[in-house]
């Protein structure tokens, strides 16, 4: 049995590391857990740069208050009114290309519930990234979907969800 380590460089703690690791991010008051697997694909590690871009999304985006404001809808404008000019994502469309393990979409996820998300990578990762969506309370939830991503196909082999606000990779 491997120990639990925490690396003091970033927000995560690795659990039980062998073929297989669980990560713990902490983002925005959020805990996030991926499992990752070695020898899988490249995309099946979580990169740094999808540890940067999920800070990045949590401190230049407004948080979604779930729940509050479907109840009241006055509540909306004092949030965007407060937000100091930061962009909102609320009922935004997101999709993830090559999202390896699925952290930045499944970060999206928590931090912004009413954002619809779509997260691709290629046919070995779904299941993976499925895990981890299950991981982290997420795999029943409608408005985020899980798609095969074919680098290779023609653009009108894609098929894909209604045009995104954002695209993220």
């Amino acid at each position: 049995m491997f120990p639990t380590m925490f690396n003091q460089h970033s927000s995560y703690l690795m659990i039980n590391c062998y073929e297989s690791c669980k990560v713990r991010f902490y983002f925005g008051g959020e805990v996030v857990v991926i499992q990752e697997q070695s020898g899988l694909h490249l995309g099946s590690h979580v990169w740094e740069g999808s540890e940067k871009l999920s800070n990045f999304l949590q401190k230049k985006f407004v948080r979604d208050i779930p729940n509050v404001i479907e109840d009241n809808p006055h509540l909306l404008q004092s949030q965007s009114a407060n937000s100091g000019g930061k962009p909102n994502l609320r009922g935004k469309r997101v999709i993830e290309l090559g999202a390896g393990c699925g952290l930045i979409g499944i970060v999206i996820k928590k931090l912004f519930p009413s954002t619809h998300v779509t997260i691709t990578d290629k046919k070995e990762l779904i299941p993976l990234i499925r895990k981890n969506l299950e991981l982290n309370g997420l795999h029943d939830t409608p408005s985020i979907e899980v798609r095969e991503l074919n680098w290779y196909a023609y653009l009108y082999e894609i098929h894909l969800p209604p045009l995104p606000h954002f695209v993220l990779n």
